[in-house]
């Protein structure tokens, strides 16, 4: 029997809970109306959006009036790499003085930039705004017991992901920058554009963010009763073996020690997370269990038909 900790009904019921709500028929005239729940929770979905947007929205135009001094900050991996890593400064020409500098391809380019990065910092600012409304439409799922865990939840996925957002900043970004200007040699000098750099900017503090996310995911999916800390310890040379492919398809360069600062952290935090599970878990058998005997009870059935 499953003992309750996270949820007071088990997967499987829940499971069987959310398939009614989805077929479930009502109208106002006391006709059948298919899927009136299912509107119901469109509604309410669509309601959160909307918050959700809203705040965006305005610290999206809170941060743009700092949008340019955030961006000189942003841009210190890549001149503290070109300066000290490289054999050719980035973007430097002898009139400019010796700067660190960056070359838009047209005029509308650093306003575009500009437009993105307010949206990338309103997105990190307004990460536990987010992450409430998540933990809002499950927490009907919950027991009222652990409703108290609101708090938790929202801190816990805003400290991973603004955290993993930072490893990378001033952790993975200035050798990774070295490496990739140091690639052209001495003869090329890197003149690197606004939307170049941000591209790749914004793309690694999204994975880093959003990678970092692991262990509560891990957590999360303990407490609700779908694995445990057996099947991850059974398969953690499988995830640890995922983890680094996934870190050198993210990292935008090719050396083990750039995909070695990235996948080293992230199998640290599979096993924080292993942790994590094995604290949350559940007795008895998870839904994942149940899935793959059910499976395998259809295996031995098709095959007693052969």
């Amino acid at each position: 029997d499953y003992v309750t900790i996270f949820s007071e009904k088990t997967p499987i019921e829940l499971l069987e809970e959310i398939e009614d709500e989805l077929s479930d028929s009502w109208d106002d005239d006391g006709s059948p109306s298919n899927g009136a729940k299912l509107l119901r929770k469109f509604g309410e979905f669509r309601k959160r959006i909307l918050i959700v947007f809203g705040t965006l929205f305005v610290t999206a135009c809170i941060a743009g009036v700092y949008s340019q001094t955030i961006f000189d900050f942003l841009i210190q991996p890549l001149c503290a790499a070109g300066s000290t890593g490289a054999p050719a400064i980035p973007g430097v020409m002898p009139e400019m003085g010796g700067k660190c500098m960056l070359y838009p391809t047209s005029p509308l380019e650093p306003m575009l930039v500009f437009f993105k990065l307010s949206l990338l910092i309103a997105l990190f600012a307004t990460a536990p705004v987010l992450f409430y409304q998540v933990w809002a439409m499950i927490q009907e799922y919950v027991s009222s017991k652990t409703k108290a865990w609101m708090f938790g939840f929202v801190g816990g996925a805003t400290f991973f992901f603004v955290g993993g957002a930072a490893f990378g900043f001033f952790v993975v970004f200035p050798p990774a920058f070295a490496f990739m200007l140091s690639v052209g040699g001495p003869n090329i000098v890197t003149l690197a554009t606004p939307s170049s750099y941000f591209s790749i900017l914004s793309m690694l503090l999204l994975g880093f963010g959003a990678t970092f996310e692991l262990p509560l995911l891990m957590f999360l999916l303990s407490r609700l009763g779908v694995t445990d800390y057996k099947f991850y310890l059974k398969y953690w040379r499988h995830a640890i073996f995922l983890l680094f492919v996934f870190s050198a398809a993210i990292t935008p360069t090719t050396d083990p020690l750039t995909m070695g600062l990235m996948g080293g952290p992230l199998a640290v935090l599979y096993f924080v997370g292993v942790l994590m599970a094995y604290v949350a878990g559940r007795k008895g058998p998870t839904l994942l269990a149940e899935r793959l005997k059910e499976l395998d009870e259809f295996k031995d059935d098709f095959e007693d038909d052969d």
